[in-house]
């Protein structure tokens, strides 16, 4: 009987090592210097942020202030040409600043009032051109009004009387299309020489017809104003403020003929 050979028994296998640990580090920590730079950054930050709206407001003022302008040595404001503007430095910030009035209008208006208010010759006649701007944007209010209206005392510069006055013409609609009602004007000057005079032009807008109005001299616009400019009410429609009422048109009567003659 043979034997029958004894299966191998498997050899044992090696023993694996562990891995090594990892090593132990400490905790990062920021230097102290770069700690104080991070807050120092943050404070300048929000600091910029809270006053961003001054400082542009103050660069447009500034830019107004600084600016050089020249009107058009015309005397007579019943003269063609009388008031133009012409602007040869800060053109660019102007026109931003005219931008401003429809996308960041509080910001505009704030410039406006400044430069009106306490600006330069050249600062109040920029603000002054800003005037119908801001009425075709529907956001010329009474006191905007009132400020532009209050240029026509500054007897020591003419400039800014012609600028004025040029804009009451361009942000005033009278509404009665009576020519002789509109111009006339009760009040006389102290100086017998001098001579106060209206003129209206018939004008429209969308269909409505209105008289514009001009002038012979800042001080027959004071004149005026004092006279009728209390009545003054915004108009949606004009986009201007609006002096008097419209005369309902009138209508034949029965048995009147029209004027072409028929019935």
């Amino acid at each position: 009987m043979s034997k029958k050979k004894k299966d191998k028994e498997p050899e044992a296998a090696p023993a694996v090592a562990a891995p090594p640990a990892a090593p132990q580090t400490a905790p990062f920590k920021a230097p102290l210097w770069a700690l104080i730079v991070g807050v120092l950054f943050a404070v300048w930050a929000a600091v910029q942020f809270a006053t961003r709206e001054a400082r542009e407001r103050s660069g447009f003022v500034g830019a107004l202030n600084d600016a050089n302008v020249n009107v058009a040595k015309i005397e007579d404001g019943l003269a063609k040409g009388f008031g133009e503007t012409f602007l040869t430095t800060n053109q660019k910030p102007y026109r931003e600043l005219l931008g401003c009035i429809e996308t960041q209008p509080a910001l505009a208006k704030a410039v406006f009032h400044e430069a009106l208010a306490n600006g330069t010759r050249a600062g109040r006649i920029l603000a002054c051109r800003m005037a119908p701007y801001f009425a075709q944007a529907n956001n010329l209010t009474r006191e905007d009004l009132e400020l532009v209206v209050k240029q026509l005392d500054d007897k020591d510069n003419h400039d800014v009387q012609t600028v004025a006055q040029w804009t009451l013409s361009r942000v005033l609609a009278v509404a009665d299309l009576d020519k002789n009602a509109a111009t006339a004007i009760q009040a006389k000057p102290e100086d017998p020489k001098a001579k106060w005079k209206a003129e209206a032009m018939e004008d429209e807008y969308f269909g409505r017809k209105f008289l514009e109005l001009q002038w012979s001299t800042p001080e027959a616009c004071r004149a005026w104003w004092k006279e009728r400019g209390g009545s003054a009410e915004w108009d949606e429609h004009f986009k201007r403020y609006r002096i008097g009422e419209a005369k309902p048109e009138r209508t034949a009567q029965a048995g009147e003929k029209t004027a072409g003659g028929g019935p």
